[in-house]
């Protein structure tokens, strides 16, 4: 394989050349002397740059003896391991499109998306190749894939001799295609460049979380969300670090046995497990970090407040969007602000429009639109929903902000999840929701709107107690009355109802769903008084 290996590497040596992320991120790093550095962690194993290169080389001429060709759209429903690393790489380094996809959607969610982007291949975890037997049945190949380490399958015994194989080119082709978590329907295909990851990390990774090949990371996000694929793998990959991989479901045991065995130095974390691991499952080995990261939904100030009561780790929010591929509003090391995402990153910019479409001042809340270089063109084979999300190369995500007079941008919900209650008043979920999680019994909550038996819409609390506690009426009315106590000359800011779940409905990468909580007229519903 070496001979095979050397000539590829050497094949792509040329900086004149167009941009392959596979050749950026994978074989550059031999061309430049770190071939024998650590790039993943997984298991137990370390793989060098060197192994992985090999990895990807050999899923590349696998790729091309299934007859994938440059555009030929590829899934990939795997765990987080080797394989995943090296096929994604691997599609990339034949032209073709990687569509990664979290291995617990349903086969019809998957089959919908293969017919959507019209597949030509699906690689499939060996364990779950029956449960995707459909796809084969609808004309779209399987290949079962092991875990590049212990299993073997189909992959790997086409894959055990190497071909010297070059790296196709691409300067704005399309490298990848993220689905967005459906936390309001139907998922969107979002394609990305090879360009646009890479301009994401200079704008984020490297100046806001000031990342080194000394780094070792850990993620809650799996590499099939945009916030784990870019901040994890790709991040670590592109400065020559480290990324360590959890093939089990992130929780807080499956994240502190991989902590405890790797000493990461970057985290990046989602706010529910945070709190899961603050609630006494904190490992010992996060001691070892320099900077953490929180995404994917609001950082209430009291969660803050306990991580920096356990760690002297700053503990950074951030907002991103799969139109953008990563993080574009950040707090700063030395410059958080609690409650807040923080200020758009440099080569990025941001404006908060309201439902005319014109802009708002300070502290209004509105519509979040974004620009910059590494913003999608639009939704995959889907014309209706990006001339409703694009515009002049600006894209609205959905999402509700405010700003203030210093240029700090405050999240303040979804648009389809805010609650017009009272006589119309809007009622910010996540604000409620942010004082709830105070409360020393909430480990986790979420706030709708429903209808009383008069028919007025009011907000209500859904809440999952921590580990141990039993619900009570007392501490519903105390729930209550905190919120009272909060917004007293504000009637439409009252709970209606409090209502105690095991676990609150969410989609594939963890985002909260509230439209499953809530009967769907409720957000259009408004009333004269």
């Amino acid at each position: 394989m070496e001979k095979s290996l050397a000539s590829v590497v050497d094949a792509v040596s040329s900086e004149e050349l167009p941009l392959n992320l596979c050749d950026y991120m994978v074989y550059r790093h031999i061309r430049e002397g770190r071939g024998d550095s650590i790039a993943l962690l997984y298991k137990g194993s370390e793989l060098t740059y060197s192994k992985i290169a090999d990895l990807v080389s050999r899923s590349a001429l696998v790729l091309r003896a299934q007859g994938v060709q440059p555009g030929d759209r590829v899934l990939l429903l795997l765990p987080d391991a080797p394989a995943f690393v090296a096929l994604f790489f691997g599609i990339l380094q034949v032209g073709g499109i990687a569509i990664p996809l979290n291995p617990g959607l349903e086969e019809v969610e998957v089959s919908q998306i293969a017919v959507h982007v019209n597949a030509k291949i699906a690689f499939v975890d060996e364990a779950l190749q029956g449960k995707f037997a459909g796809l084969e049945a609808a004309g779209r190949p399987v290949m079962t894939v092991g875990d590049c380490v212990g299993r073997r399958a189909a992959f790997e015994q086409q894959a055990e001799s190497g071909a010297d194989l070059q790296v196709e080119r691409a300067v704005d082709a399309v490298g990848y295609i993220l689905f967005s978590s459906g936390t309001t329907g139907a998922p969107k295909g979002i394609p990305h460049r090879h360009t646009d990851i890479i301009d994401c990390i200079k704008a984020y990774s490297l100046p806001i979380l000031n990342m080194s090949a000394a780094d070792r990371v850990l993620a809650v996000p799996k590499l099939t969300f945009g916030y784990g694929l870019g901040g994890n793998l790709l991040s670590a990959f592109y400065v020559g670090g480290a990324s360590i991989l959890v093939p089990e479901p992130s929780s807080w045991e499956s994240i502190g046995e991989a902590a405890a065995r790797y000493s990461p130095t970057l985290f990046l974390g989602q706010p529910r497990l945070i709190s899961n691991l603050l609630d006494g499952h904190l490992p010992e080995a996060f001691q070892h970090l320099r900077v953490a990261v929180s995404a994917g939904e609001v950082l209430a100030p009291a969660l803050y407040q306990r991580w920096r009561a356990k760690l002297d780790v700053e503990l950074l929010d951030g907002f991103g969007s799969t139109e953008i591929g990563h993080v574009f509003i950040s707090n700063r090391i030395g410059d958080v602000r609690q409650g807040c995402a923080g200020r758009v990153l440099d080569g990025f910019e941001a404006r908060i429009l309201d439902d005319a479409g014109a802009e708002v001042g300070p502290d209004t809340v509105g519509h979040l639109w974004i620009r910059g270089s590494s913003l999608a063109s639009g939704y995959w084979n889907d014309p209706e929903r990006t001339r409703q999300h694009f515009r002049d190369g600006w894209a609205r995500t959905g999402d509700l902000f405010r700003r203030d007079e210093e240029g700090y941008y405050y999240a303040t919900g979804r648009s389809d999840d805010m609650i017009k209650a009272g006589c119309g008043q809007w009622v910010s979920p996540t604000e409620m929701e942010a004082l709830l999680l105070e409360d020393e019994v909430v480990s986790d909550c979420a706030v709708v709107g429903f209808a009383d038996e008069d028919g007025v819409v009011r907000p209500k609390a859904f809440i999952v107690l921590r580990s141990g506690l039993r619900p009570s009426v007392d501490i519903e009315e105390r729930l209550k009355r905190m919120v009272a106590e909060r917004w007293p000359d504000l009637p439409h800011k009252q709970l209606g109802a409090v209502e105690f779940v095991s676990a609150l409905p969410r989609s594939s990468t963890g985002k909260l769903q509230r439209f499953r909580l809530r009967p769907a007229t409720l957000t259009e519903f408004s009333y004269e008084c």
